[in-house]
């Protein structure tokens, strides 16, 4: 039978505050923000998400709800997606449609039928309790805490897990709770310095290397201080191909909802405008001594 309290409680369990860790805050916020401006292309004039073709029945059906802020919409929906990809292992994105009905004016016999004249879409917390027919019985985690028990049309709610990227739920989590053991400011490493033989320059070294180790798949850093500009910039083409992956993995999902929630074989694709860089040949070319540093840091910041 099915136990209201007990799935409330799993839902707070899974969206319970993240630690006070400031790398847990960095981190989240560096991979779920400013896409436009780090991988964007030099276009101002171009929205970084945009639908092909121009005028398709998403981006139409999107603009009715949106209007001039759609490209602001899509921004958001996808930051808060990511944050919640990366933060807790899953997230959920709804599809909301609104109908008109549409009567026929020559033969009265013909059953009046529903037509979809505006769709919208957001983040939604929660967890799936139940389907029932077409729909989902869905916990919905508010902004104040509070658990709202909610129906969501099940052709709307997309599903998004991180283990369809390789990486275990609770992966990045844990991650920045090991990297947090390598700041040697935490007051468990602080007491070690009164030790005979303690040295702290030795000791930062060993810290500094342990933690960019441990980030060495994803590239990211908590500053670049003593790293070479090679490192750095290499660094950063990690940073951004895990980006272009995740990014693009949350656009495949969007994309998918559309033609479930529009039945519709065609109702256009969202993209997003990244810069075409290939960074395995510009890394390959600065590696050959094909260009310079300067030139390699000018393709990967081009934006900056």
């Amino acid at each position: 039978m099915h136990n209201p309290f007990k799935t409330k409680k799993s839902v707070k369990r899974l969206y319970h505050p993240l630690s006070n860790n400031p790398y847990s805050y960095r981190f989240f916020e560096d991979f779920s923000t400013s896409f436009p401006f780090i991988l964007g292309e030099n276009d101002r004039t171009k929205d970084f998400f945009a639908f092909e073709p121009k005028g398709c029945i998403a981006e139409t059906l999107l603009y009715a709800t949106a209007h001039n802020n759609l490209n602001y919409k899509l921004e958001q929906t996808i930051s808060s997606t990511m944050h919640s990809l990366l933060s807790y292992g899953q997230a959920y994105i709804y599809l909301q449609p609104q109908y008109i009905q549409q009567k026929s004016d020559k033969n009265k016999n013909i059953p009046v039928k529903q037509i979809i004249s505006a769709l919208d879409i957001g983040e939604v917390k929660g967890v799936i309790k139940q389907r029932i027919e077409n729909k989902y019985v869905f916990y919905a985690y508010g902004f104040n805490g509070n658990i709202i028990e909610t129906e969501l049309m099940a052709d709307g709610l997309i599903s998004l897990n991180i283990r369809e990227l390789g990486y275990r739920k609770k992966h990045f989590l844990h991650l920045c709770k090991k990297i947090r053991k390598c700041d040697v400011t935490s007051s468990g490493l602080l007491t070690s310095e009164n030790a005979d033989g303690y040295d702290y320059n030795i000791h930062l070294k060993k810290k500094r290397l342990e933690f960019l180790k441990k980030t060495k798949s994803i590239g990211w850093s908590f500053g670049n201080d003593g790293l070479s500009d090679s490192y750095i910039l290499y660094r950063k083409i990690l940073q951004d191909k895990f980006r272009i992956k995740t990014l693009n993995f949350i656009i495949d999902k969007i994309n998918e909802g559309l033609l479930t929630c529009l039945h519709n074989e065609s109702p256009g694709k969202l993209v997003a405008h990244i810069r075409n860089l290939n960074y395995d040949d510009i890394w390959e070319e600065y590696t050959k001594g094909k260009i310079t540093v300067t030139e390699l840091k000018n393709l990967l910041y081009k934006n900056h």
